[in-house]
């Protein structure tokens, strides 16, 4: 009359888990009353299922930094604070804002961002600031410096010069 097939897999890749099974009918099946039946003989279903607990504490450091984070250490760099004071700032406002309950905080993502994060942010602003750090970039930028502060002081004070050797 008819046949079916049931293969079900277990499969664990790149650290993620999921469970594959599929069934796989014959449109031979006189009592059916699936209309599809004819045209998708197979039925594929994936249940994913995670190696790690998604409400726990340590999920949360995995969160991105929020706006007023953000926010928060870029008005620590524009008043001058370098990426580890600025962490270290922001570190004590928290440990003055919630006391004994500060370690709890300093585990989320979006209130206390991880060191890599502030770093790069203060990378992007000091590039915006002061132009490159390094190469033809930043010798085309000193020299715009020193041509600015020349004409406010209405001397020549600075000079930037390219020496071979």
């Amino acid at each position: 009359m008819g046949w079916y097939v049931l293969l079900a897999n277990n499969i664990i890749t790149s650290g993620f888990q999921f469970f594959v099974s599929h069934l796989i009918r014959s449109h031979l099946f006189y009592r059916s009353s699936d209309i599809l039946l004819k045209e998708y003989p197979c039925e594929i279903q994936v249940q994913f299922t995670h190696n790690h607990p998604l409400v726990a504490p340590d999920v949360l450091r995995h969160r991105r930094p929020s706006e007023e984070t953000k926010k928060k250490f870029l008005g620590l760099f524009s008043n001058g604070y370098s990426a580890l004071s600025a962490i270290e700032a922001h570190r004590f406002d928290l440990f003055e804002e919630y006391g004994d309950d500060f370690d709890l905080y300093t585990g989320d993502g979006a209130i206390c961002p991880s060191n890599f994060w502030v770093y790069k942010l203060y990378k992007k602003v000091s590039t915006v600031k002061f132009g490159p750090q390094c190469g033809l970039g930043m010798i085309d930028a000193l020299r715009s410096y020193c041509t600015k502060f020349n004409e406010e002081s209405g001397s020549e004070c600075m000079k930037v010069e390219l020496l071979n050797g």
